[in-house]
């Protein structure tokens, strides 16, 4: 294959047998093989949507419309009712959480089944978790009904979630600090 090169430049032992599109670079003008053009002009083309989308980016976030979405803090205690595991989280906006003054997490269940608090995790805002028996008599056959109830006290009034997730059951209710959130749940 013959080698090609620039018009202007001259073979030397150097560059002799080297092919344009692998080695010659365009300098001072001079004509390229038609491969080292169409890399060059991809090159560019890449370099040109990288800078677009670089500046829609910058866009977004300087105009404030990037959020898309809140970020949401949450404590997830874990409590056991008749050796059913149970993961509760209670959320609420992170950038509300300093409005916060309390929160309670109280499980209740029924009259005549058992249950503890297995993990406390109020590592995100400072919460008390209580289980109390003092729902409807269970008969010990079919779903185990537990009725989770969070109230958050707030300076002001802002959305709060409430989830609960067990191995046959999850549920999820949303409401509002300084409003109390109730959740039923079966548990099989």
């Amino acid at each position: 294959m013959p080698a090609y090169q620039s018009v202007d430049r001259p073979v030397t032992p150097a560059t002799a047998g080297v092919r344009a599109d692998r080695a010659i670079p365009n300098i001072g003008g001079a004509p390229r093989s038609p491969a080292a053009s169409a890399r060059c002009d991809g090159q560019l083309g890449m370099l040109r949507l990288l800078v677009g989308v670089l500046l829609a980016a910058a866009a977004l976030l300087l105009s404030g419309g990037a959020t898309a979405y809140e970020v949401w803090a949450a404590d997830d205690p874990v409590v056991s009712v008749e050796g059913r595991l149970v993961d509760i989280q209670v959320q609420m906006p992170l950038d509300h959480l300093l409005q916060m003054r309390a929160t309670t997490l109280t499980v209740i269940i029924p009259q005549n089944a058992t249950g503890t608090v297995v993990v406390d995790d109020v590592s995100a805002f400072p919460m008390v978790t209580t289980i109390v028996a003092r729902g409807p008599k269970w008969d010990g056959v079919g779903g185990l009904p537990v009725t989770v109830v969070v109230e958050v006290t707030a300076a002001t009034n802002y959305p709060i979630r409430l989830a609960a997730t067990s191995l046959t059951a999850s549920a999820v209710a949303e409401g509002t600090a300084n409003v109390p959130l109730r959740l039923p749940l079966v548990l099989e």
